[in-house]
């Protein structure tokens, strides 16, 4: 009986590890537009799928090797497939003693970033960094990664304003 189970079991661990990875796909369009623009990228993301809010989400994880922090991208796709958020949120902690210094630091960045917006968060003593995207049905995957290479860059930019103050 112990062998017929072992080899039951045997059995199947080899037909799983056999079977393809199956990979969640998108609901939304703009979402599968995207995450294919991802993959053909070898670009690294977490599909979370549509949270409670209606919005489809990907969590895209980066490093700046030359500035030494890491961050993640979270996207949000809406379901009305016209438009999509960018959150960089904790770009940096803070000491709550400095959210002044923090605050006019982020209106810095607003005063010198085409799209973005950066502000202190008080809840918890980050900073949070943001873009708003809007698209129709047509190329949307070129609109988004556009978007997506801009907030990367302003990211690199402006983490030197905020650095000082990164605890």
């Amino acid at each position: 009986m112990k062998k017929l189970a072992s080899i039951l079991l045997a059995l199947m661990l080899l037909c799983t590890a056999l079977m393809p990875a199956v990979a969640e796909e998108a609901v939304y369009a703009s979402t599968a537009a995207f995450m294919q623009t991802l993959d053909e990228n070898d670009m690294i993301y977490t599909y979370e799928g549509v949270n409670d809010s209606g919005n489809e989400v990907l969590i895209i994880p980066m490093e700046d090797d030359e500035q030494g922090f890491s961050f993640n991208v979270t996207m949000f796709f809406t379901g009305d497939l016209e438009n999509a958020t960018i959150y960089v949120w904790n770009l940096i902690n803070y000491d709550p003693a400095y959210v002044y210094e923090v605050a006019y630091a982020c209106n810095q960045c607003n005063y010198n970033s085409t799209y973005m917006k950066f502000y202190a968060d008080e809840t918890d003593n980050t900073v949070t960094a943001e873009r708003w995207i809007i698209f129709r049905d047509h190329d949307v995957a070129e609109i988004v990664g556009e978007a997506f290479g801009g907030v990367l860059k302003e990211i690199e930019t402006f983490y030197s304003v905020l650095a000082p103050y990164a605890v």
